[in-house]
């Protein structure tokens, strides 16, 4: 019984893993440690599951218990306790607790278009804004309204476009580490 060290990671990766030892005795059955959502446990710290057991050999069953955020644990503050039962024997728990931090997402499928000089800021981008660095087989359209403008009609090269409006995040899992930045010539 207590409480596990807390964990940290970001949405789409597990976290490191923490452990208990395990052990009872006077048992008829073997002992099933039961994780709360959000995290994953096991007895090898290589195969994870929402539960996984410990065999009672002769009344006695000991060992180490793995406990981690899973990767798909939502962003946030998940919490909870695992639960160690045996038949015929009182539930024991441990506290756990850890913080999932979202993941960084940036745009990209987008290019603007050189012009001849026509003394107006207006600006040619093309292509379909998508998010880089999904995880966990996720696809999200982008979301967000955007319009693009030379900075002056002045003839010059290489010219950074000002960007009016942002691309936003699919969810909470996710933030933008950085909105695009597109350059473009007036010839």
């Amino acid at each position: 019984s207590g409480s596990a060290a807390a964990r940290s990671t970001t949405y789409g990766t597990a976290s490191a893993s923490t452990s208990v030892s395990v052990s009872g005795s006077n048992l008829t059955a073997n002992i099933t440690a039961t994780a709360p959502a959000g995290f994953e446990v096991s007895n090898n710290n290589s195969t994870w599951s929402s539960s996984t057991s410990f065999t009672a050999s002769g009344g006695n069953a000991s060992g180490t218990l793995y406990i981690r955020l899973a990767a798909n644990t939502v962003a946030g503050s998940p919490s909870g306790n695992v639960t160690f039962s045996s038949t015929g024997a009182d539930d024991v728990t441990v506290a756990v607790s850890g913080t999932v931090s979202p993941k960084g997402l940036t745009i990209t499928g987008l290019s603007a278009q050189d012009k001849t000089y026509d003394a107006t800021t207006s600006v040619t981008v093309s292509g379909t804004p998508a998010y880089s660095g999904l995880v966990l087989g996720q696809s999200f359209s982008v979301s967000g309204s955007v319009s693009w403008a030379f900075p002056d009609k002045a003839v010059g090269s290489n010219k950074t476009l000002t960007r009016t409006g942002s691309y936003a995040a699919p969810n909470a899992n996710y933030t933008i580490t950085a909105q695009p930045s597109l350059s473009a010539s007036i010839t």
